[in-house]
């Protein structure tokens, strides 16, 4: 079986590969197709792969956008102000027309935040400190593994993809 032929980049074949190693050390011998296509199935079928496709579409643009404010900064907390930014612009980038075409409204955006800090998949700067920031300044965290960019563009296809992967 082909690994390679497997969406995703290079560290995901690789990660399919050292499972499936991992999966048939203790019987001592070579690994086969049926191995490779039980670690696909579990890999494609773990909670947050599954969280994620059960997103609406602002919750994944909202992860898409913060994906992307963290490969531009090169750091794991970005400003609420850059996520809501990288938002509206992923509006006119990654939308198919069968998604909603209006851009949200910053409280509109606010209540997407919202709904994923609920879910813990996103956390966000709290305490005193942060009540006499400017809105926009507090800070927000991914708090999901790198799962997360592989399973997005599975879902939203090559323009995803491309983008996530810029």
């Amino acid at each position: 079986m082909k690994v390679s032929s497997i969406r995703g980049d290079a560290r995901h074949a690789l990660d399919i590969c050292r499972r499936t190693i991992e999966l048939v050390l203790p019987k001592r011998r070579t690994a086969r197709a049926p191995e490779v296509k039980e670690v696909i199935q579990v890999i494609q079928n773990s909670p947050t792969a599954a969280y994620l496709r059960d997103c609406g579409f602002h919750e994944q643009m909202m992860f898409a956008s913060l994906i992307k404010c963290i490969k531009r900064e090169g750091v794991d907390e970005i400003k609420w102000g850059k996520v809501q930014h990288q938002h509206l612009i992923y509006m006119n980038v990654l939308t198919s027309p069968t998604d909603p075409s209006r851009k949200p409204t910053p409280s509109e955006l606010t209540l997407v935040l919202d709904a994923v800090v609920a879910s813990r998949a996103i956390l966000v700067e709290e305490g005193a400190a942060v009540l006499k920031k400017p809105e926009g300044e507090q800070k927000v965290l991914l708090n999901l593994e790198s799962e997360v960019e592989r399973v997005l563009s599975e879902i939203g296809g090559s323009r995803w993809k491309n983008v996530l992967s810029a």
